[in-house]
């Protein structure tokens, strides 16, 4: 189980929707504190785990392959 604690100032999420690290605005470094400061604010809560490499590589892999097959629908339908 990882305990460790990104210090990414945001995350951009699959829905647009933005999300900042509570890190930077409290300053707290345990993870229970920060899942508990972060249920107090107003907004969206967001978890999530890093990926390794391989597996950023194969999602990104498959973003990119759902983009192009979006693509060639939309502009499918324009011809």
């Amino acid at each position: 189980m990882s305990q460790k604690v990104s210090d990414a100032p945001l995350a951009v999420a699959s829905d647009g929707t933005v999300f900042v690290n509570v890190t930077h605005y409290r300053g707290v470094q345990a993870v229970e504190e920060l899942v508990a400061l972060a249920i107090e604010e107003k907004g969206e809560v967001f978890i999530g785990v890093g990926l390794d490499a391989d597996e950023a590589k194969h999602v990104l892999r498959r973003l990119e392959d759902g983009a192009a097959e979006a693509v060639a629908y939309v502009l499918g339908a324009r011809m």
